[in-house]
Formats: C-alpha cells, structure tokens, sequence
C-alpha cells in the first residue's frame, strides 16, 4: 500500500512539473518576435504618483520620455538574445530568459531588466515594471502589440 501511494505521489508531482515546463516554453514561444510599443495604453495606464510626476515635468524631460518610448521595438530571438531600437535609431541588445512569469533581461552593457509578464496573449504583452527601492518608475505597465 505505501509503495502505491508513494508511486501515486511520484507520478503526481512528475505530471506537474512537466506542465509547468509546458506553460514557461508556450510562453517563450509566444514572447518570440517583434513587439511595439503601445505608448497611448502605456500612458493611460500610468499610476496616481506617477501619473503626477509625469504632468508637472517640464516639456524637454518628457519630450524624452516619448522619444525614449513611444514606438519602442523589442525583439525576442529564439537564441535567447533580444534587441531594443528607439525610434531616433538608437539600439540596444543583450540576453533574454524567463522564469515562471518573470521575465529578466541583461543588456550588452550589464545592465539588468527585470519584468512580470501581466498579460501575454491575442499579439498583445503587458510588462509590469519593477521598483527600485523608494524609486518607482514613471510607466507602472509597459503595453507592446506584436508587429
């Protein structure tokens, strides 16, 4: 009796780590591809304080800020690599790799991004940001759609 339990038991655990496998690889393989992002849903999903800070900047910083973001391109590659171009040209690439929901990201430079995946589905990706300490990010939710 106990080695059926112990059997029912392996097996269980056995099925449900390999449907965790699954998801993580069908998200890996949805995320794959060119996204754009959506800067009017990005903006409009802004939180109370940053909402605030983004309304009082000064035109020249949040110039930037839409140069810096609206029709951002973020490509994920099948080899783990991804590649970031600004729409002024400017680019950026590194290494991609997700856990569960997370997904991290280690630019050429070093630099770590460190992102939930809150929605990926229908072409459409949701990346919450993260916050650094008592610094919280202008855009809470980065939304992308798949070009």
């Amino acid at each position: 009796m106990k080695q059926i339990i112990k059997t029912s038991i392996f097996v269980f655990l056995c099925t449900l780590t390999c449907q965790q496998l699954l998801a993580q690889n069908k998200t890996e393989t949805e995320l794959l591809g060119t996204w754009v992002m959506d800067y009017n849903n990005t903006l409009n999903d802004i939180h109370d304080q940053g909402g605030k800070t983004y309304e009082t900047m000064n035109s020249v910083i949040r110039d930037r800020i839409i140069s810096n973001y609206k029709g951002r391109e973020l490509t994920f590659f099948e080899n783990g690599t991804f590649g970031l171009k600004l729409t002024d040209d400017r680019k950026a690439n590194g290494t991609w790799s997700i856990s569960g929901n997370k997904l991290m990201m280690v630019s050429s430079t070093g630099t770590d991004f460190d992102y939930m995946i809150h929605k990926l589905e229908d072409n459409m990706l949701v990346l919450k940001t993260k916050e650094y300490g008592n610094t919280k990010p202008i855009f809470k939710n980065l939304h992308f759609t798949k070009n």
